[in-house]
């Protein structure tokens, strides 16, 4: 006589498993709304930084090696969140560029620094033509 040893899911288990296989997408969009409400401390624009640019990384890498549009099918939806994540940082990193930028070229992270600094490089002439100008 075989008896079932397969243990089935409670109820409580399935109602939380379904309850939080729908919460992704809500969850991320309310993040970001707090991204851009609250002011966000420089450590944390860093790791969004760094995380929006594997991101961008990945998702170019696996649009390119995709042989057939269905493998990248989600590809309108990953475009629109990494879309959102990238604006919620341009507004979050704009307020503490602003706030507290009269503090030191580090004030918004030492990412939109190294940017700051790769792009713009050691000579600045156009802050040379303008301190040149006022005297």
């Amino acid at each position: 006589m075989a008896t079932d040893t397969a243990v089935q899911p409670s109820t409580l288990e399935v109602g939380v498993k379904s309850i939080l296989t729908g919460l992704g997408t809500p969850m991320v969009m309310l993040l970001l709304l707090v991204m851009i409400v609250l002011p966000l401390p420089p450590i944390a624009l860093d790791l969004l930084f760094t995380f929006n640019i594997a991101l961008a990384i990945i998702v170019l890498l696996a649009a390119i090696y995709a042989a057939r549009p269905l493998e990248f099918a989600v590809f309108p939806s990953v475009l629109l969140i990494s879309t959102l994540l990238r604006l919620g940082l341009n507004v979050a990193s704009t307020r503490v560029v602003l706030l507290e930028g009269h503090t030191g070229t580090s004030a918004a992270g030492n990412v939109i620094e190294a940017f700051g600094d790769f792009v713009v490089g050691a000579a600045t002439p156009l802050a040379w033509c303008c301190s040149r100008s006022s005297l």
